[in-house]
């Protein structure tokens, strides 16, 4: 779980920090967050909020929510933000969000590149908020806000942040960290087959990018080619 892999990398990355390890990895962290660990959270808390919404429904009744109703939230939201949005033209659907069968937990198809995943990151944000009254609703949308607002907070200061600010982006990042990790548990406590959440190796990377942030008041956003992007 991530709380485990904080406590054990915590020790490991900052002697590593110390030690000018870490002086070119950081340049191609923040792409673990776009292709990385956005693609498992905007899938896997859209998938449950709507197997929360609906606990008996089929996963061809899934695909035609997502292709439906969710993929209409989503251009009409891209519509309102107009130019600050990049939006995509694939629709929605169970087999481009990875559920393939209730077993498996989803993730975006590779179809949703890098600028798409970040504005779906802002718009599934909006989209849990609006439905925090469904069971676990409030849980999912504080999840997603933490990492959109991490992505926010990158977005609106320079190459460097103050040491009050590089606090606020640390905490706010390592929040969602530990609110993830609470979908996942309570998920795999379930005892039917029906799964929505996974952690892979990228959280790892997300948490070290934090450690890089904290050591050096430094903007992931602002390193190498990635920052041209992003």
């Amino acid at each position: 779980m991530v709380f485990v892999v904080y406590v054990e990398l915590k020790v490991f990355s900052r002697n590593h920090l110390e030690s000018g390890f870490f002086h070119f990895y950081p340049k191609d962290l923040l792409h673990a967050v776009h292709q990385g660990i956005a693609c498992v959270l905007v899938a896997a808390l859209i998938c449950g909020h709507l197997e929360s919404k609906h606990p008996t429904m089929t996963l061809d009744q899934l695909d035609a929510m997502l292709s439906k109703e969710v993929y209409i939230h989503y251009k009409n939201w891209c519509k309102k933000m107009g130019r600050h949005a990049t939006a995509c033209s694939h629709r929605f659907s169970r087999l481009r969000f990875g559920k393939e069968k209730w077993s498996s937990a989803p993730e975006l198809a590779s179809v949703y590149k890098a600028a798409v995943v970040k504005t779906l990151m802002f718009w599934c944000t909006d989209y849990l908020k609006e439905n925090c009254s469904v069971d676990g609703g409030n849980l999912r949308y504080r999840t997603m806000d933490a990492f959109t607002r991490f992505q926010y907070l990158l977005d609106i200061h320079g190459p460097f942040f103050s040491p009050e600010q590089t606090a606020e982006v640390v905490r706010i990042g390592r929040k969602g960290l530990l609110l993830y990790q609470k979908l996942a548990y309570i998920d795999k406590q379930r005892t039917d087959s029906r799964r929505c959440y996974k952690i892979i190796p990228k959280f790892h990377s997300f948490l070290e990018l934090t450690f890089y942030i904290e050591q050096s008041n430094r903007n992931p956003r602002s390193l190498g080619i990635l920052g041209i992007f992003f």
